[in-house]
C-alpha cells in the first residue's frame, strides 16, 4: 500500500516540480505581462496545489459532523426545598378521600361527608401554612422528612376535634391516635418520595449530560491527535502555500507598469518556497497568538484584520502543543476562507477562553454571504476534526465560530 509520504512524493516529483520550473522560467524570460502572470500564478494556486492537498487528504478521515453539536451540558437541579417537598392539595384530598371511605360506612352519609370535608380542609390549611412558614428554606433530606411527618400527624388533630365537637354522635368510638400517628405521615412522605425521586432523575440525567459533553471534548481531542499527526501537510498545502500563492497574485495584479526585478525575484522566492514547505516538516510556535498574529501582519494592505484575544489566552504558555497548532490553523483557515472564498476587506476576530474546558474562536468579516448549499470540502472537514463544535452563519456581516478543546491549557506568564 502506498503511504502519504510516498504519494506526496511522487505528486512533488510528477506534478509540483514541474509547475514550479515552468512558472519561474516564464518569470525569468520576461514574457508575460503583469495581469498575464498574475493569471498563471492563481492558476498555480488553483490547478496545482489545490488539488494536490486534496488528494493527499484521503489518508482516513477522522472526521464527524460537528456543525451544531450541543457542548453545554443540561444544569444540575436546584436542591428542592421544604415546600418543593410538600403539596397541601395532595395532602388534603388525600385525607378528605381516606377519612370519606371509613366516616362514610360508619355515620350518616351527610355527616360523613361534612366530617371528610372538615378533614381534608383543615389539613390543606395546616400543610399550606407550613409551606408559608418553610419558605425556601432547605434542610438535609431526613431532617425535611421528620419536619414533614410530624406536621402531617398535628395536621389531623384539629379536625379531630371539631368533627367530635360538630358532627361524631355522641358514643362514636374513634381512635385518631392510630391514624395520626401512622397513616398521616405515611401520606405526607409520599409525596416527598415523588419529588425526591423526580430530583433524583433530573441530577443523574444531568451527570449523565456532563459525561457527554466531556466525552465529546474528548473524542475533539483524540481526532485532533490524529489529523495534526497524518494531514499537517495537507493543511500546509491548502492553506499556508495558497495563501501566500495567491497574495503573490494579488500584489501582481495590483501594480503597474512592467514587472521589476525586485518583483520577480519576490514572485520567485513564494512559488519556489512552495517546494520548501512540503519537503520539510513544519514548525509551529508554541506561542498561537503570535503566530496568529503574524498572519494579521501578512494580510495587512489587502485585508483589515482585527485580532482580540482574552487576557488569559494570550498572557498563557500553552502546554498542550497540540491545542496551540490547532488554534493556529483554525485561525488562519477562518482569515484566509474570508479573503479568498468571500473576498473580505475586513475581518475581526476573537479568542476567548469560553469555559474551563473550551477556547472559542470567532470571526466576523464583510465578505460575501454564504450560500445554504456551499461545497463541504476540506476546510470544512478541517473544523470537523479540530474543534468541539462550529458554525457559519450569515447576518449583517459573515460569522464563522469553532470551540476548541483547551483542557491541559495552563497560565503563566511569557517569559521575557
Amino acid at each position: 500500500m502506498i503511504t502519504s509520504n510516498e504519494r506526496l512524493r511522487e505528486e512533488v516529483d510528477e506534478t509540483l516540480r514541474p509547475a514550479i520550473s515552468a512558472l519561474v522560467e516564464d518569470i525569468h524570460n520576461g514574457r508575460s505581462a503583469r495581469l498575464k502572470l498574475a493569471d498563471k500564478i492563481d492558476a498555480f494556486a488553483n490547478d496545482v496545489v489545490r488539488p494536490l492537498s486534496h488528494m493527499l487528504a484521503t489518508a482516513g478521515s477522522t472526521s464527524t459532523a460537528k456543525r451544531g453539536a450541543a457542548i453545554t451540558a443540561l444544569a444540575l437541579p436546584a436542591r428542592p426545598a421544604i415546600r418543593d417537598q410538600i403539596n397541601a392539595t395532595y395532602s388534603g384530598l388525600g385525607v378528605f378521600l381516606g377519612s370519606g371511605t371509613v366516616l362514610l360506612d360508619i355515620l350518616p352519609l351527610a355527616n360523613g361527608f361534612v366530617a371528610a370535608l372538615i378533614s381534608g380542609l383543615s389539613v390543606y390549611g395546616i400543610v399550606r401554612l407550613l409551606g408559608v412558614i418553610a419558605g425556601s428554606r432547605q434542610f438535609p433530606f431526613m431532617v425535611t422528612g421528620v419536619v414533614i411527618a410530624v406536621t402531617h400527624a398535628v395536621a389531623w388533630i384539629p379536625p379531630y376535634l371539631i368533627n367530635q365537637a360538630l358532627v361524631f354522635p355522641a358514643g362514636l368510638d374513634f381512635q385518631p391516635w392510630l391514624v395520626s400517628s401512622i397513616g398521616m405521615p405515611l401520606l405526607g412522605l409520599s409525596y416527598q418520595l415523588i419529588v425526591l425521586g423526580a430530583y433524583s432523575s433530573r441530577t443523574e440525567l444531568a451527570r449523565l449530560d456532563g459525561a457527554r459533553v466531556d466525552m465529546l471534548i474528548q473524542l475533539s481531542e483524540a481526532r485532533r491527535r490524529a489529523w495534526l499527526r497524518q494531514r499537517h501537510v495537507t493543511h500546509t498545502l491548502h492553506s499556508t502555500v495558497q495563501s501566500r500563492v495567491y497574495a503573490e497574485a494579488r500584489l501582481v495584479r495590483s501594480g503597474s507598469g512592467k514587472i521589476s526585478l525586485t518583483e520577480r525575484d519576490q514572485i520567485i522566492d513564494v512559488v519556489t518556497s512552495a517546494l520548501d514547505v512540503v519537503t520539510t516538516e513544519p514548525e509551529d510556535s508554541a506561542d498561537a497568538v503570535g503566530a496568529i498574529r503574524q498572519l494579521v501582519d501578512f494580510w495587512a494592505g489587502m485585508c483589515a484584520v482585527t485580532l482580540d484575544v482574552d487576557a488569559e489566552v494570550e498572557d498563557a504558555s500553552l502546554a498542550d502543543d497540540d491545542f496551540s497548532r490547532a488554534l493556529q490553523i483554525v485561525s488562519l483557515e477562518m482569515i484566509s476562507n474570508a479573503i479568498r472564498h468571500g473576498h473580505a476587506t475586513e475581518i475581526a476576530m476573537t479568542i476567548v477562553r469560553s469555559s474551563p474546558e473550551t477556547v472559542t474562536v470567532t470571526a466576523t468579516n464583510n465578505g460575501t454571504r454564504v450560500t445554504t448549499s456551499y461545497h463541504a470540502g476540506l476546510g470544512v472537514a478541517l473544523y470537523d476534526e479540530l474543534t468541539v463544535e462550529w458554525s457559519l452563519k450569515n447576518g449583517k456581516r459573515v460569522t464563522a465560530s469553532a470551540v476548541l478543546a483547551a483542557r491541559e491549557m495552563t497560565t503563566r506568564p511569557r517569559s521575557i
